[in-house]
């Protein structure tokens, strides 16, 4: 005989905890215990949760791990989000040495072109903008965005989490 499934719709906003089937008077009998589902909108809703789990920073090491008490040091859901944290630290550090950042009145500025490092799919390439767009791999010429690039592709891939971990 051929099994069959019947689908039963739970209300909003709930999950199903002990469940227990019985046959009676030639009738499936399923009980539950509804539980009502826990609604997650802010990051202190999530904390209280107990849910957290990921990957954490510690210096410039990742780790995984589980429970609250790593929101202390900062934590991503996955490996190459915590990378590209670390990568983000480290070209801030070079950006003195490559011309220096881009001010927030240069990026008022829509007749200065900015050069920058972008990704598009699954490569970066070094580009121009007049945007007032704010980008954080900019530079003032096209020569410091390009040895920047062929300096530190790993740091860039890390940034635009293009590994893949």
């Amino acid at each position: 005989m051929e099994s069959k499934e019947v689908r039963i719709p739970l209300p909003e906003n709930c999950e199903v905890g002990d469940v227990k089937a019985t046959v009676e008077d030639n009738f499936i009998v399923v009980e539950y215990t509804p539980k009502e589902k826990e609604i997650i909108k802010t990051f202190k809703d999530l904390v209280r949760s107990k849910s957290l789990s990921g990957f954490w920073l510690e210096g410039c090491k990742v780790g995984f791990g589980e429970g609250n008490w790593l929101i202390q040091g900062g934590m991503f859901l996955k490996e190459k989000q915590a990378r590209s944290a670390i990568a983000m630290a480290r070209i801030s550090q070079l950006m003195p040495y490559y011309g220096g950042e881009i001010t927030d009145e240069e990026w008022r500025d829509a007749k200065k072109t900015k050069y920058l490092i972008g990704r598009l799919g699954d490569g970066l390439y070094t580009g121009d903008t007049t945007s007032l767009f704010h980008y954080f791999l900019a530079f003032h010429t096209l020569k410091q965005a390009e040895d920047f690039l062929e300096n530190n592709r790993e740091l860039c891939e890390d940034y635009y989490m293009l590994k893949t971990k």
